[in-house]
């Protein structure tokens, strides 16, 4: 099942099940955040000749926690890192921290889990696997915005999961080369779930950079 992305928070009782049907991929990002998912799907694409395989899911469509252990199952366990962006702290994916956490333990996965608020947050700290220092500066590239630092917090990732990256070299922030980025590429819904309506739930199908495979790099 595959759905548009929407902005949403926290965990809903009215949600229903939705199964992503995402293959397996070396890193995994998740975020309520359309803008955090556009960056970092613009950030892999700039620089996937030096970085690891990468899946994208909004959380909102993971609330329900029949969506969660199966999307765990099917992508999460196999992934080496994993980076959560998360506003409101561990209450609007309570159950999904848990059950990340226990999977990351088990299968020795890099798991950061950070505030998207800005502010430090202790209980995030402690549900991730990676040291202190790893995740500040993890927070730090994710809060600048923009591609740049979203391609350097996957290549930070990647290092950490002892997996191959190749640091981009060059500014992390800029404004100048976000403007630029975002007027020549544009992230777009796709066109196929735009067609059918509005669905319950996040895609990670972005036109142009994300195929409507699912899959990075896929015809």
């Amino acid at each position: 099942m595959h759905v548009i992305f929407r902005e949403s928070h926290g965990l809903e009782e009215t949600a229903q099940p939705v199964d992503l049907q995402q293959t397996p991929a070396d890193m995994v990002v998740l975020s309520f955040s359309d803008s955090d998912l556009g960056a970092f799907s613009v950030g892999w694409h700039n620089a996937k000749e030096d970085l690891p395989s990468l899946r994208l899911a909004n959380l909102a469509a993971l609330q329900h926690p029949l969506s969660v252990d199966t999307y765990i199952e099917q992508t999460l366990c196999h992934a080496k890192a994993v980076l959560v962006r998360l506003i409101g702290g561990m209450p609007y994916w309570a159950y999904g921290l848990q059950q990340l956490r226990a999977v990351a333990e088990e299968n020795g996965i890099a798991l950061a889990v950070l505030a998207a608020d800005g502010r430090a947050d202790s209980q995030l700290d402690e549900i991730s696997t990676l040291p202190i220092s790893t995740l500040h500066r993890l927070r730090q590239l994710c809060d600048a915005g923009g591609p740049d630092a979203a391609s350097a917090a996957l290549a930070q990732l990647a290092l950490s999961a002892g997996l191959f990256a190749r640091p981009k070299i060059g500014q992390k922030n800029s404004p100048a080369r976000r403007r630029l980025v975002t007027a020549k590429s544009p992230i777009l819904p796709c066109r196929i779930c735009a067609a059918r309506g509005p669905q319950t739930g996040g895609c990670d199908k972005f036109l142009p950079v994300l195929s409507h495979s699912g899959r990075f790099g896929a015809n």
